[in-house]
């Protein structure tokens, strides 16, 4: 009897063992078969894994905290079956940016060569020394902030038969939030999407703040310029009409005067440089105006002199 009771305690601890194991390795593969887009993880991956600080060119680092890193998908948006959809910030190798140890552009079906994604990487670091706003994100003091850009390729989205504009701006959107793009609390995380099929088009998705200047016209001008730039009979590079159309994004976006340089300083150095000008514009009228009157100011030596000058002082 004691037998049989241990055979089936037994049986039962090494069922429950290999359904647990079962499960947990049903829950690291990615699901594609839902057509929704799943971040690429790996056996004992962290699902919540820290995003590294972000250093640029600025003097603190630029960490990209308006939300989380999320695995779980939000809304039916995919790319290929083929793509996932990593972050560049926690997974620059699976974004094809081997070697770096975090990127601003994701593109894990290899769409761009490496120098291009390196030259969309320079303009979007352009573009966040410039585009800047002021963000009250506690009680203390507004600051400066710049806005954070995001750079994401994907083969296809599907369905084909959806509305691939609206599709890929879904696409975008999730991303934002996923990345946890922008400052915390800013509201400034803006993903600029491309897809190449079914139709080679990109859009672009804002945060709320970002929002106030990515308009829906301004997004839907966006669009139809895409559609032309990455017209087969256009014949224009990935790489480089992307960054056509950075430049359009930061066109609309505010921007202050770089960090150290005070824009109530720019306001005062340039008014003392214009008064400074006006000065040296009425000194020099009014030696002209003295000359004019007074023509016996005028020295013979090295000219012509139209009044004779005597410099004899006494009769001899």
């Amino acid at each position: 009897m004691m037998v049989t009771v241990g055979l089936c305690v037994a049986c039962c601890t090494l069922l429950g063992v290999s359904s647990a194991a079962h499960q947990r390795q049903q829950s690291l593969a990615p699901d594609e078969s839902d057509g929704r887009c799943k971040v690429r993880r790996g056996p004992g991956a962290d699902t919540q894994r820290a995003i590294p600080p972000i250093y640029t060119d600025d003097t603190e680092p630029l960490l990209p905290s308006g939300g989380h890193q999320i695995n779980a998908t939000e809304g039916r948006v995919t790319a290929s079956a083929a793509s996932s959809c990593p972050s560049p910030f926690t997974h620059p190798a699976d974004c094809n940016r081997q070697g770096l140890q975090y990127s601003w552009v994701c593109d894990p079906d290899h769409l761009l060569s490496y120098q291009a994604a390196d030259s969309l990487e320079r303009k979007l670091m352009s573009i966040r020394t410039t585009a800047q706003h002021t963000c009250q994100h506690d009680n203390s003091k507004k600051h400066t902030r710049p806005f954070h850009i995001a750079v994401v390729l994907a083969s296809s989205v599907d369905p084909p038969a959806d509305l691939p504009s609206a599709r890929l701006v879904r696409f975008a959107s999730v991303l934002a939030h996923r990345y946890g793009l922008g400052n915390s609390g800013c509201g400034d995380g803006i993903v600029l999407a491309f897809a190449r099929r079914p139709t080679p088009m990109a859009v672009v998705a804002a945060k709320p703040e970002a929002a106030k200047y990515i308009t829906p016209v301004f997004a839907q001008r966006l669009n139809d310029k895409s559609k032309r730039l990455f017209a087969p009979s256009a014949s224009v590079p990935i790489g480089e009409g992307l960054e056509t159309l950075l430049d359009d994004i930061a066109a609309v976006l505010p921007s202050v005067a770089r960090r150290g340089m005070p824009v109530w300083l720019v306001i005062v150095l340039t008014f003392l440089g214009a008064l400074l000008v006006c000065l040296l514009v009425a000194v020099c009228l009014s030696n002209i105006q003295i000359q004019r009157t007074l023509p016996f100011l005028k020295m013979p030596f090295g000219g012509r002199s139209d009044i004779p000058v005597s410099y004899t002082l006494w009769d001899e």
